[in-house]
């Protein structure tokens, strides 16, 4: 090695591995960078949240988004009208809900509004047992109303897809009023006041607690007591209604309520669920406290959780809250079963729809969160139908894009009763009604929002662990609440991993140490991938998050995915293998080739179920484990061959081409990609003379501060560029693996002793 190499690149170390290429394009946000004296990084998060002025970011941080006037809300000053009338001459009133979170929250603010206006009228509430009365205003319900003596009838979040119950009210001499946020159906009820945002020109985006805060707003004339706000919050977040304009104020106002305890029922989730109260946030709301309220919707026994959210004495609030832990419980035991069912059909077909539907004998109760976990899951909107001998009802999710409500509008022959927002749906139907839905839906779906709305989780930014700060954490707290709408920050992460161990009574999670990291790493459900990534270099998907530790609160990185090669390690010997190509008409086989020039090559001539991926370059998968492998390239080591093997079905096989197996242009490759001291000082030199060949090792160059082809103002040593050192390291184990006799002996030495003779 010459004087310049030893100048630029210092010693060479013993050993090291892989790297990361490519450069940053334009920056728009940079302006708003330097106008509020932030990183580039943070005012990129900014950006991608159209915060892209000064004043809207202080308005964002301060707290003050401003709440929409009651009165813009359409009917709302009459329903306020007509409800003081009634409760002034102590008429007895009844309050209508729903069973799902937002309903239970919204009935509970109404409740309490009308106690506080007139303390002694006759208020009470009723929320419909989903298996006994379904969604919504039955005829029944409106009978038993004016049996009890009821003179109003008022619903909240639901409502506004009931005309023949207010048919029936007229005809009674019920009053019925109609507070609710869903879409709008062809025939309205005629009703005396119909309060819903939807009849807007431009919306106030708001829950169905949402609407009934307004209402209440009105109605006191006063600022509503804490506990109002922190159920419209609890409503808002369950319901997974975008966090922006009204709905973000409710729930930034509503948190404050909830830390502050005026919501003694909630307080005692939290605690159930080892959350402190005092620093409550969105994420808290939505994976602590609104599953536990809509387990009781969910489970058939909604009245614990109005209870809940109407218990102004902590004892009592602490009764409540262990019902519903209970029923939670419960929930998550029938929701596994179903799931495990729904994702079995799904699994078994060769091809996937615009918009999925499942059916089965199933416990209707967890059909809407089971259609999330599918949506999520294979990355398109899907519906779950709970089939009984009279029909069947069913809930539908978006999973993040499109419109359900106007995808099963558009079906709506299908249907006996349906109803929604952009996010989710249900319905009601004969058996007969299923026939052809999943195929109307899909051509109604992707006739509006293409064959796959549903994104794969968004990524913010590329960034080294190191960029994952305290200050970026704390940054992050100022810009809370985060959720739909308003999503926290994802980031695509690399680093390399000094420490991987399992946590948790079961082994389930998984805690990493990374060299150069600020914060503590956790990965929630990944505790398999344990054994196979120390001293790995690490690229995944990870968010920053508050955590609680031994009582006290922690931020931490919290990874969601792993990239290959970094797999769990999956069995050889666990599936069939066959030498040659796969039968031509087996449905979904993946293809494993030398890079990505072939997988362009091939993509276009393979089957429509088929796909074909570059060993290099692993592409998304959606969700589903494959039938068969068909191995047409060399895997670049034993990490990568398992991760391979590890999407495949229980009964899949493992085909493959016995001339892929040679190792000689794998090593090639690997001599390509972590390029030596020389092949490095070239590079340097090429960018110093303003050409920008030899890509391999560009991001080496950078990480080292000399990727500008200027002279470095202090030498740095090539063991300081954590990327090539990483690279090394998986470089050498590559080898090592192919030295030891390729795949073949990979699996042979998997395989127990009697089965090798």
């Amino acid at each position: 090695m010459d004087e310049e190499s030893r100048r630029v690149l210092g010693p060479e170390p013993a050993g090291a591995e892989s790297m990361l290429t490519g450069a940053e394009g334009g920056d728009p946000w940079a302006g708003l960078a330097r106008e509020l004296n932030i990183p580039p990084l943070w005012a990129r998060l900014l950006w991608a949240r159209d915060v892209r002025e000064a004043a809207a970011f202080e308005t964002l941080v301060s707290g003050a988004t401003p709440l929409g006037d009651p009165r813009a809300l359409p009917d709302l000053p009459a329903a306020a009208d007509l409800l003081t009338r009634a409760l002034g001459r102590r008429q007895r009133v009844r309050v209508h809900g729903d069973y799902d979170a937002d309903g239970v929250t919204a009935t509970a603010i109404l409740v309490r509004a009308f106690k506080r206006l007139a303390p002694d009228a006759p208020v009470d509430w009723h929320v419909p047992s989903r298996f006994a009365e379904g969604y919504g205003v039955s005829l029944d319900a409106v009978w038993r109303a004016h049996q009890a003596g009821v003179r109003v009838l008022v619903t909240v979040d639901c409502g506004t897809s009931a005309p023949d119950a207010a048919r029936l009210a007229d005809s009674l001499g019920l009053t019925f009023i109609v507070t609710d946020h869903h879409r709008l159906p062809l025939e309205l009820p005629a009703v005396p006041a119909l309060v819903n945002p939807e009849r807007m020109a431009v919306p106030q985006v708001l829950s169905g607690a949402g609407v009934a805060l307004q209402l209440a707003r009105f109605l006191l004339s006063e600022e509503p007591p804490p506990a109002l706000w922190g159920l419209a919050a609890v409503g808002t977040v369950a319901d997974v209604v975008p966090l922006v304009r009204d709905s973000r104020a409710i729930v930034q106002r509503g948190l404050a309520a909830l830390a502050a305890g005026g919501v003694p029922g909630v307080a005692a989730l939290l605690a159930l669920a080892h959350r402190e109260s005092r620093t409550v946030s969105a994420r808290d709301v939505a994976f602590a406290v609104g599953p536990r309220i809509n387990a009781a919707g969910r489970m058939g026994r909604p009245e614990p959780a109005v209870e809940l959210c109407l218990a102004d004495d902590a004892g009592e609030a602490a009764g409540a809250a262990q019902i519903l832990d209970q029923l939670n419980e419960e929930r998550r035991a029938v929701e596994l079963a179903v799931r495990t069912a729904a994702q079995a059909e799904v699994d078994r077909r060769p091809s996937l729809p615009a918009f999925l539907v499942v059916s089965g004998p199933w416990h209707e109760g967890v059909v809407g969160i089971v259609a999330a976990r599918l949506a999520e899951r294979y990355r398109r909107p899907a519906a779950v139908v709970a089939l009984s001998d009279e029909g069947g009802k069913g809930s539908a999710r978006s999973g993040g894009a499109g419109d359900v409500a106007g995808a099963l509008g558009a079906v709506a022959a299908h249907f006996t009763k349906w109803g929604g927002h952009r996010g989710a749906g249900g319905f009601s139907l004969a058996r007969s009604g299923l026939a052809g839905l999943e195929e109307d839906l899909s051509a109604a779906w992707a006739d509006r929002w293409g064959s796959v709305a549903v994104p794969a989780p968004a990524i913010d930014a590329e960034v080294a662990v190191e960029d994952l700060t305290l200050d970026l954490a704390q940054f992050l707290r100022r810009l809370e609440p985060f959720g739909h709408g308003f999503p926290e920050p994802r980031f695509q992460v690399s680093g390399l991993v000094v420490d991987s161990r399992r946590m948790g009574a079961d082994g389930r999670h998984l805690k990493l140490a990374l060299r150069g990291e600020h914060l503590a790493s956790v990965a929630f459900g990944l505790g398999a991938y344990a054994d196979d990534l120390a001293g790995r270099w690490l690229v995944g998907r990870a968010g920053l998050a508050v955590g609680q530790y031994r009582g006290r609160e922690q931020v931490q990185i919290r990874w969601e995915a792993f990239g290959q090669p970094a797999g769990p390690p999956v069995e050889l010997d666990g599936h069939a293998w066959e030498a040659g190509p796969p039968p031509a008409g087996l449905a979904r086989v993946l293809v494993l080739v030398d890079d990505a020039r072939a997988r362009a090559r091939l993509a276009p001539t393979l089957p429509e179920s088929w796909a074909a991926c570059s060993w290099w370059r692993p592409g998304e998968a959606d969700g589903r484990p494959w039938t068969a492998l068909w191995i047409r390239g060399a895997p670049p080591h034993a990490a990568a061959l398992r991760a391979a093997v590890g999407q495949l079905a229980a009964d899949g096989v493992v085909y493959w081409d016995p001339r892929a197996f040679a190792g000689d242009r794998v090593v090639a490759k690997w001599e390509r990609l972590v390029p030596d001291r020389d092949r490095l000082l070239a590079l340097w030199r090429s960018y110093r003379g303003g050409r920008r060949g030899l890509r391999p090792g560009a991001a080496v160059l950078q990480d080292l501060g000399i990727g500008s082809g200027q002279a470095p103002a202090q030498r740095r040593e090539l063991s300081e560029c954590a990327r090539w050192v990483a690279a090394r390291q998986e470089q050498a184990r590559a080898l090592g693996d192919w030295q030891a006799g390729g795949p073949a002996a990979w699996r042979r030495r998997a395989l127990p002793l009697a089965d090798r003779r």
